[in-house]
């Protein structure tokens, strides 16, 4: 597997999020955050169809506010836990409160 290009950082608070795929709204928890993207784990989850390329809009929610973010999926693994994925962000505000929560102490 190859080196990561930018550090992630693992976060302390639990982020609900959730997307729409395939007709159904999906609920994930965001589990890890860089300027680039963030990691993903569907919580007790079975494959629904979800594809490395596939491009999702999420909504975010943050102790310091709603993100609603779109992004491709780059990665996914079946854990233990359920499904882990990652997204790479397509477009993101310098102002976005994601950004803002990867910035604060939560």
């Amino acid at each position: 597997m190859g080196k990561r290009r930018i550090e992630r950082t693992p976060i302390s608070t639990s982020c609900s999020t959730s997307f729409d795929y395939a007709g159904k709204e999906r609920s994930a928890i965001m589990v890890d955050l860089s300027p680039l993207g963030a990691g993903f784990l569907l919580v007790h989850s079975e494959p629904f169809g979800l594809t490395v390329d596939d491009q999702i809009d999420l909504t975010v929610k943050t102790p310091v506010g709603v993100s609603n973010i779109s992004g491709r999926v780059v990665w996914i693994k079946f854990v233990t836990a359920g499904i882990r994925f990652g997204i790479e962000f397509k477009e993101i505000s310098e102002d976005d409160p994601l950004l803002e929560y990867a910035d604060s102490p939560f």
